[in-house]
């Protein structure tokens, strides 16, 4: 079990970030300037 939720975090945590991120550059960092404030 303990090994499932090591592989299920890890994946939400390589996936998430590289959706999220590609979103903000992906338009020159104006979501990011959004996020900041």
């Amino acid at each position: 079990a303990s090994k499932s939720a090591v592989i299920t975090n890890t994946t939400v945590e390589i996936s998430v970030p590289e959706r999220v991120f590609g979103a903000v550059y992906g338009t020159n960092g104006s979501n990011l300037n959004i996020i900041r404030q």
